[in-house]
């Protein structure tokens, strides 16, 4: 056993004897999933022992003890992604699957308060029964909301219309570092409306702008801010066909679009002008070679070795998938129009309109649940992500484009798995100026080249965000520790400022963080 056999008793009489194990292979069933970076023993190795707290107070108890006995911690929610994972082989993984309640659903204020297990699709489904709904991120609905704006950052279609959900986070409640319960924000009066007061606001210090993912204690409650829906109620599904033959019921009041731009300029012009009429509930940009290797490989594979197809399918690598929701019969038609009079005035192609086949349907499905995501699993197998930071459209257009330049290199030199080059996924936030780009990667896990594509990805486009100053931090993570810091200089030494927090609020490093 790698941690001492008197901290695991006293774990055991925190939790029950059911809910601790250090058997190696469990313990195996957590350290398994190869997400970012070809060489998994940086970001986490067998975890010493598996606890499944039922409580905060149980957390709290937990978390003492690993203080006492100087033992490791990583907390994750649903699991989604490897920085879930244990990263030091006496390190002990929390699984909070027990923790699994909706706490309050608040109409009025438009608020959810909810433990780490509880998923997207469940708040959701809940809030969308009051005309409310979430912003849930493109890890899609299976994942914990709570871990996304307490610990984690990433994109999402909703962006647009939800912001970017680390700004979603309200108040919350919080196991420190030494094992205190620490309500934040509005909390302390059991009332969930903010994280900034009473008193200083203690959210930067807890999460910033990217989150510790689970490297700062753990937390046990968070308030989501939900926003108004006009939508569907719930999902109906009379057949029983797969994706694009699901008849699923779409509501008269929302209509879908696909607008495809040739240029990157035309694309940039759009979005700004989507933006500023605030029409899209849903939107983002998606290339069509990451769609294509992820919802029909296999076309996709035959169609990538002739010319003339190739040719045809990169005139639709940059396609913007769109959803309005009217909220009256005018606010439907002055959004239409919009859309229409923006693809006009950019150089689109405009393709939708009412939601009446089988395709478009699934797509707006897809997009409501954020189920897109899921599906690039099933091309190659897995996929990778580059840039990350979040700019101002303009410089996330040239993420993008930088992006691409580094991935047909890669491309021609046999170095990566063949996607047409661009494979941008591109939104607003907050029908704002301002948005975000991930540059996404399809890999092979099962091929040697394209696992070592990933770092050099990373790497070279992280140099890019740096030397060309098109951005911070971003993903630059998945290029290593070393890669992080080269941005200290032009970042006000964010990362330097970053490890110092950490080692005031826990200085022996006990919730474990991958680069310390």
């Amino acid at each position: 056993m790698l941690i001492p056999v008197e901290a695991y008793k006293e774990i055991e009489k925190i939790v029950g004897s059911e809910n601790i194990t250090a058997d190696e292979q469990i313990c195996d069933t957590y350290s398994q999933f190869l997400f970012h970076r070809p060489d998994p023993q940086v970001w986490w190795q067998r975890p010493a022992a598996i606890v499944m707290p039922g409580s905060t107070e149980e957390v709290a108890g937990f978390v003492k003890v690993c203080n006492k006995y100087k033992i490791k911690y990583k907390a994750h929610s649903t699991g989604y992604g490897a920085e879930n994972g244990a990263t030091a082989p006496d390190c002990v993984l929390v699984d909070l699957r027990r923790m699994n309640h909706i706490v309050q659903l608040d109409e009025k204020n438009m608020i959810a308060v909810v433990e780490p297990y509880v998923t997207g699709g469940e708040v959701e489904y809940m809030a969308w029964q009051h005309g409310l709904t979430a912003c849930l991120t493109t890890a899609g609905p299976q994942s914990s909301p709570l871990a996304s704006v307490t610990s984690h950052q990433g994109g999402n279609c909703a962006g647009c219309s939800m912001g970017y959900n680390g700004r979603n986070m309200l108040a919350c409640e919080w196991v420190s570092p030494d094992g205190e319960i620490v309500k934040v924000g509005s909390a302390e009066m059991d009332e969930y409306f903010t994280a900034d007061g009473p008193g200083p606001s203690f959210k930067a210090m807890i999460r910033g702008y990217f989150g510790f993912d689970g490297a700062m204690g753990i937390f046990t409650k968070a308030a989501l801010k939900l926003y108004h829906w006009a939508g569907m109620t719930d999902y109906k599904i009379p057949n029983d066909g797969n994706l694009y033959e699901a008849d699923v019921e779409i509501p008269d009041n929302i209509r879908f679009y696909t607008m495809i731009h040739n240029e990157w300029e035309d694309l940039e012009k759009a979005y700004y002008a989507l933006a500023e009429t605030e029409v899209c509930t849903y939107m983002n940009k998606f290339s069509i070679g990451i769609t294509g290797q992820a919802y029909m490989p296999e076309f996709f594979e035959q169609a990538l070795k002739l010319p003339h197809l190739r040719e045809a399918l990169k005139m639709a690598r940059h396609k913007t998938v769109i959803t309005i929701v009217g909220n009256s019969d005018r606010d439907l038609d002055y959004k239409v129009k919009c859309v229409e009079q923006i693809a006009k005035e950019s150089n689109a192609i405009l393709i939708g309109g009412k939601v009446d086949n089988p395709y478009r349907k699934a797509q707006v499905a897809s997009l409501c649940k954020y189920d897109g995501y899921a599906s690039l699993f099933n091309g190659p197998g897995s996929f990778h992500v580059a840039m990350g930071a979040d700019e101002a459209i303009h410089v996330n257009v040239k993420q993008a484009q930088e992006a691409q330049r580094i991935k047909e290199g890669m491309i021609a030199a046999g170095q990566c798995e063949d996607d047409l080059g661009c494979g941008a996924w591109l939104g607003i936030y907050e029908q704002s100026s301002r948005g975000h780009n991930e540059a996404v990667m399809l890999i092979d896990p099962r091929k040697e080249y394209s696992l070592s594509a990933m770092m050099t990805y990373s790497i070279e486009c992280s140099k890019v965000l740096a030397t060309q100053h098109l951005g911070g931090i971003g993903f630059a993570a998945f290029g290593g520790r070393e890669t992080v810091e080269t941005f200290d200089p032009i970042t006000s030494n964010y990362y330097e400022h970053t490890l110092k927090v950490k080692g005031l609020l826990d200085p022996d490093n006990l919730a474990n963080m991958t680069f310390v």
